[in-house]
């Protein structure tokens, strides 16, 4: 008996360790704690829905919306369990839109629908709500998530704007007009986006345009601004006149998709005339066309005079231009004036007195400004050099009929009005002697005269001597007698 009895035992503690061996190893299919299951999810990555009761991101009209639902008992996928799904669209019922299915999970333990939203129902646009439910054991699980479906990117709002960013429904030709896009972004993920603008003028005639691309729309429904100007030309047609603006997809070239419609706004387009005073400092020194009535931003060139002569003795030289008081700058005589407002244009001058000089020249050159009046300024000084022609010397300068001087050149300060001439002379041809020299040469040739005299009776002594005692005496004694034997004959 106690044998049976210690058998007993020890079979029995042998099934306890081999139970707790197999417990270690093994999971249970069933657990006495409910451990299913079911998770909801879309095909948008990488918000998608994963987790209980979490939210996917957006869908757009005309997409194909994918809904899975995963389930599980203790994180195990429960293969070819039917699953229930109800997807529910905005607005109140009965109008709107409720699908209703029922799918059996895979090997993987997911089950799935799809549909494909419609772009031609308007009540597709708002919020949806898939709702998936599975009985694992006798216990009903369920799970489900929301979607937007709509324009991912859509624009909420266009309005024409001054430079100051404020509303504004009046804009003149020539002007800029500017233009305020909102957009909205319903994804959970920012985007990007080419926006366009497009102006038409009053007979639809497309006027001017702008894009841009690869803008970086916010997520999550944050509202984004953005800010656009466009030139309005003067030939624009008057009247009411329309701004379109579009939202596309980030793409290349011309190949646009659209992320929404394109809204539009209108406005008029006016005549604005403001007037230009055109004025001159002194006054009345000159008359400058260009004054009048201008439509607001037209562009008027103004040219002044460089000089203006009143008088023989008086003119005015052109300093500068100011607008309404703000100088344009030293020594330029044109501008341009933009009209935006009324404005008055002031050509400021400078007074220069000026005297005549007159240069004369007699025969015999030329000078240096050649001869002829030439007008001066006042205290300037004057040099003048006189150029004597072949044959001819410069002998004086004459100012104003006095004699003064033969520095050459001659400096003429400009006090007054002055004549100048240059006096030249002839120079004699031949061998020229200074009266000086006649001074000089007199005593020189009389001392000359009687050294010649001295020398020459000097010599003339000599000679006598010579006859009677030398050579010379003899042979004319010789001579001599020959002449008498001749002459006795």
């Amino acid at each position: 008996m106690r044998t049976n009895l210690r058998k007993s035992a020890a079979m029995l503690a042998v099934m306890i360790i081999l139970f707790n061996c197999a417990s270690v190893t093994m999971k249970p299919v069933f657990s006495s704690s409910s451990g299913g299951k079911i998770d909801l999810f879309t095909q948008k990555e990488p918000y998608n829905g994963r987790g209980p009761n979490a939210s996917s991101d957006a869908f757009s009209l005309g997409e194909e919306v994918r809904i899975y639902a995963l389930v599980t008992f203790n994180e195990d996928p429960l293969a070819y369990l039917l699953v229930a799904f109800t997807i529910i669209g905005p607005g109140i019922a009965p109008e709107n839109i409720v699908v209703y299915r029922t799918e059996f999970t895979n090997e993987t333990g997911i089950a799935t629908v799809s549909f494909r939203i419609s772009h031609l129902n308007q009540t597709t646009s708002g919020n949806w709500t898939a709702i998936a439910s599975a009985k694992i054991g006798d216990v009903t699980h369920q799970d489900s998530t929301t979607f937007k479906v709509g324009y991912i990117v859509e624009i909420v709002s266009l309005k024409t704007v001054d430079e100051m960013c404020e509303a504004k429904d009046k804009f003149v030709r020539g002007s800029n007009l500017g233009i305020e896009l909102i957009l909205r972004n319903i994804a959970m993920t920012e985007k990007v986006a080419t926006l366009a603008i497009t102006v038409y003028d009053s007979s639809n005639a497309p006027i001017n345009s702008t894009r841009l691309s690869d803008f970086i729309v916010q997520p999550n429904g944050t509202l984004v601004t953005v800010y656009f100007s466009l030139y309005l030309p003067r030939n624009i047609n008057l009247g009411i006149a329309t701004v379109y603006g579009c939202a596309y997809e980030k793409s290349t070239g011309l190949n646009l998709v659209p992320y929404c419609p394109e809204v539009s706004e209108h406005f008029s387009v006016i005549i604005e005339e403001y007037f230009l005073k055109v004025e001159t400092e002194p006054a009345n020194v000159a008359t400058i066309p260009g004054e009048g009535w201008y439509e607001k931003y037209t562009s008027v060139h103004l040219i002044a005079p460089d000089s203006v002569v009143v008088s023989q003795n008086v003119r005015y030289e052109f300093s500068h231009w100011d607008i309404d008081g703000i100088s344009q700058g030293k020594g330029v005589n044109s501008t341009v004036v933009l009209i935006v407002t009324n404005l008055t244009a002031i050509a400021h001058y400078i007074q220069i007195v000026t005297y005549a000089l007159t240069i004369i020249a007699t025969d015999g050159g030329t000078t240096n400004p050649i001869p002829g009046t030439y007008n001066y300024n006042a205290s300037t000084t004057i040099q003048v050099t006189a150029i004597p022609r072949p044959n001819y010397l410069f002998d004086h300068w004459e100012l104003d009929n006095t004699d003064v001087g033969s520095a050459n050149p001659y400096s003429v300060l400009m006090d007054r009005n002055h004549t100048l001439k240059a006096i030249f002379s002839p120079v004699f041809v031949g061998w020229f002697v200074p009266d000086w020299l006649f001074w000089f040469l007199l005593p020189l040739l009389a001392l000359i005269i009687v050294l010649l005299l001295v020398l020459l009776r000097r010599r003339r002594k000599k000679a006598e001597e010579a006859f009677y005692s030398g050579w010379t005496a003899w042979y004319y004694c010789y001579h001599l007698r020959n002449k008498t034997k001749i002459q006795r004959i």
